[in-house]
């Protein structure tokens, strides 16, 4: 497998990051695509359908880290047993999800970071002020 696919993800991350870095408004812009101001919430935020997509959604990192897991739990079982993946890909997929959501989102920047939610802001209904996604509010 090329590094193609790796390296303009990472490009492309890295420019739009820079856009909404330089526009930051566009945050809101964005958003607002998704609000219905004549009744002033999110329509799709309450809708059944895509709150059910939503959360069956959540469980896709967690479905992709079971056949490491399986690997791991498989080899505590059967130490004779040949990995059913490589250690190091089992390795670096324990440790990227536990390092990226795990430790760096939900302990370190949520906790920390105090950007309000686009329904809190003023623009679409809320009472916090709009906070660019590169500075801390807290």
């Amino acid at each position: 497998m090329s590094r193609g696919w790796l390296l303009s993800s990472i490009a492309l991350g890295l420019a739009l990051g820079a856009l909404f870095a330089a526009y930051p408004l566009w945050d809101l812009q964005v958003a607002d695509w998704f609000f219905d101001h004549e009744r002033a919430k999110f329509p799709l935020a309450v809708n059944y359908q895509w709150n059910l997509v939503r959360r069956a959604a959540n469980w896709v990192p967690f479905l992709l880290l079971l056949p490491a897991v399986f690997a791991v739990l498989r080899k505590l079982v059967f130490p004779s047993a040949p990995m059913a993946m490589a250690p190091s890909v089992v390795l670096f997929l324990i440790g990227s999800f536990a390092v990226g959501p795990g430790l760096t989102s939900n302990l370190l920047l949520k906790e920390n970071w105090g950007r309000p939610r686009p329904n809190s802001v003023q623009q679409f209904a809320g009472t916090a002020t709009f906070q660019p996604w590169w500075r801390p509010s807290a």
